[in-house]
């Protein structure tokens, strides 16, 4: 089977490869430090924070969405959770 690279979207090589491997290697260098509960949980945030932005804003080709209440408080959530495993 072939793969036809010349089709594929800059930004996909961005996000999938780069992004991808600076990702993995921060979080193998952070964990001992922070401890893999907020190293986890931080990620998490993180990548729930960058795809409401995206879907809000439509980036990407996507088309916008509207962020429901619900998101918030799961972005909310999760924000607590880091909070509280730090704090305690």
């Amino acid at each position: 089977a072939s793969i036809n690279v010349r089709g594929i979207s800059w930004w996909k090589w961005i996000g999938g490869g780069l992004l991808g491997a600076y990702y993995v290697t921060v979080f193998a260098l952070v964990t001992p430090i922070a401890g893999i509960g907020i190293t986890a949980l931080v990620g998490i945030l993180g990548m729930i924070l960058c795809s409401t932005v995206i879907d809000k804003k439509g980036l990407f080709g996507s088309e916008p969405q509207t962020i429901r209440p619900a998101q918030y408080v799961g972005l909310l959530i999760v924000f607590a959770g880091v909070v509280c495993i730090k704090m305690l």
